[in-house]
């Protein structure tokens, strides 16, 4: 097996609430260092208030020039990065719910301010069909788009089921926002978009 190239102009911020504690993401963490020179991570005790699908358990942040993240995501469907995808896997069923019964976003991936919520279970063939998505939605759009902040927490963007594609908004980019019918849910039922 070949080991995976190593990319040194790539910043990896990991960041979870206290619930994921960081021996919990210890094994993700391991495997993003075996291909980042610059992995971080951050676990907050503090969990935001109750406030509908912006509440996010994990949030990955990559940091690196545009022209890079859509190669970023066929790194991570690609098949040498199945361990990688088996410990993401691991963390959307921790990032679900708490201990106290609290529903969470399992994860959030920021390409700039770009986002992609992982709001359902998956196994690793949906993942990769979702990451390949992702990577043509990413490689179709000008570095504009990347440039800036997220905004607030209902710009990003959610996997539509029917269309097989994400749908959504990107804050200063790109108008409207979509969002599952029951985001929280196990079931989250289909996207509801609106115009802004």
């Amino acid at each position: 097996m070949v080991a995976p190239e190593i990319r040194f102009d790539v910043r990896v911020h990991v960041g979870s609430f206290s619930f994921i504690s960081f021996s919990r993401l210890a094994p993700f963490l391991d495997e993003l260092n075996k291909r980042y020179v610059f992995v971080a991570a951050s676990v907050s005790d503090f969990e935001p208030p109750a406030s509908g699908f912006t509440e996010i358990a994990i949030t990955l942040a990559v940091a690196a020039p545009a022209a890079y993240f859509s190669s970023f995501l066929a790194t991570w469907a690609a098949e040498d990065a199945k361990a990688l995808r088996r410990k993401m896997l691991d963390l959307f069923d921790l990032g679900k719910v708490n201990s106290h019964g609290r529903r969470y976003v399992p994860m959030r991936v920021e390409l700039g301010r770009v986002r992609f919520y992982f709001h359902e279970q998956l196994d690793d063939e949906e993942l990769v069909t979702r990451l390949k998505a992702a990577q043509d939605f990413v490689a179709s759009l000008p570095e504009v788009a990347f440039e800036g902040l997220g905004g607030p927490g209902e710009y990003g963007l959610f996997w539509d089921r029917k269309l097989k594609s994400w749908r959504g908004g990107i804050h200063g980019y790109q108008a409207g926002y979509c969002v599952p019918e029951r985001v929280l849910s196990d079931d989250p039922g289909d996207l509801i978009c609106y115009e802004s």
